[in-house]
């Protein structure tokens, strides 16, 4: 057997991700390949187990998937771990949700049916991810989605259960909370609540989080109250033009008792690859309205949500060529803020028909 030391040659181009006071990931350029890769760097700690540091990067190697975030090498100095890894320009599914005025149904059910792919790979070798959010699944230069960070990732033993370590406290699941052991429906709870941000927004998500006092501070005690009893998030609140089975897929998904979600992620595929409505409407939000454009025939559609005083108009454009040649407000002028859903909702109803 050879041994061998081993020369890392890489320059640090700019910090991209804070995982926790230990360790940080960064854009850097490796000169040895000529191109640029995203290193994870962990700090050495006293009387942590050396096997737990690269945890992680065996993990990825191990879990070999077209949906899985590929790890290029993992090595060590006096001072640090680093895991190389791919350097994806499109940024994590997080970044995509804020900066492209939202999704379209047709990307959440793309998106969603990538991550839940490597999902059912990795529970298929009795590996629970446990940290299922938007940050942790990137946009490869394909456009696919990847599973990420296997940080908080445990086997189960022969029954399937585990119990996790730690948690992303806006992700913690019922049963976590109640201190019960996990299974692989603790990843699909994660799962729903990550589809529930892709069809509503991150914000959407944050600002249902509990506070409490002036200045407004975190309340922790109603916050675990909410999720164990199903209430936060609201299972009622979603933007007009997201379709009913997409509703009823997200709610199977984050429902407080494990024995009421979906058994495995193939089933969760199955029923969003069923959905064919509203695929291509856009929603956007600025300072001064809300709308929704969608593409039908030759025409794009513009539905717009214009507020006055305590009263809102809707307005519908109809769009060709980059001309706009008809608008009206008949279906709903001056109408009352509790009926602006369920107006906005008959109007994408109709939208594909």
């Amino acid at each position: 057997m050879k041994n061998c030391k081993v020369r890392l040659d890489f320059d640090e181009i700019e910090e991209i991700g804070q995982e926790g006071k230990n360790s940080k990931v960064f854009l850097a350029h490796d000169n040895q390949l000529d191109g640029n890769i995203v290193i994870k760097e962990i700090q050495k700690k006293d009387g942590v187990p050396y096997e737990e540091y690269f945890k992680e990067a065996r993990l990825l190697y191990a879990n070999n998937h077209n949906n899985i975030v590929k790890v290029n090498y993992a090595c060590e100095d006096d001072d640090n771990i680093y895991i190389a890894m791919p350097y994806y320009k499109n940024g994590s599914l997080k970044k995509k949700i804020s900066e492209s005025n939202y999704l379209t149904i047709r990307e959440v059910i793309r998106y969603s049916i990538h991550f839940l792919s490597g999902l059912n790979h990795i529970h298929s070798k009795g590996l629970i991810h446990f940290d299922i959010k938007p940050d942790n699944i990137l946009i490869s230069d394909s456009n696919e989605a990847m599973l990420s960070d296997f940080g908080l990732s445990l086997y189960t033993d022969t029954y399937g259960f585990c119990s996790a370590e730690a948690f992303y406290t806006p992700h913690v699941t019922p049963e976590q909370l109640r201190g019960l052991h996990q299974t692989i429906k603790n990843d699909i709870y994660q799962a729903g609540l990550t589809m529930y941000r892709m069809v509503n927004g991150n914000n959407f998500l944050y600002a249902q989080i509990p506070t409490t006092g002036t200045p407004p501070a975190f309340d922790n005690d109603l916050f675990k109250e909410n999720i164990i009893r199903g209430k936060f998030p609201d299972r009622k609140l979603y933007l007009p033009h997201v379709p009913k089975k997409l509703k009823k897929i997200i709610k199977r998904c984050i429902e407080p008792n494990p024995n009421d979600r979906y058994d495995n992620t193939l089933q969760i595929i199955n029923d969003l690859s069923s959905i064919d409505e509203n695929l291509d409407i856009r929603y956007f939000k600025n300072a001064a309205n809300e709308y929704w454009e969608y593409p039908k025939g030759y025409y794009i559609y513009k539905i717009e949500l214009l507020p006055k005083a305590d009263k809102f108009d809707i307005k519908v454009c109809k769009r060709k060529d980059g001309r706009t040649t008809n608008c009206n407000t008949q279906c709903s002028n001056n109408i009352d803020s509790t009926q602006v859903i369920s107006k906005l909702e008959a109007i994408f109803a109709l939208s594909y028909e």
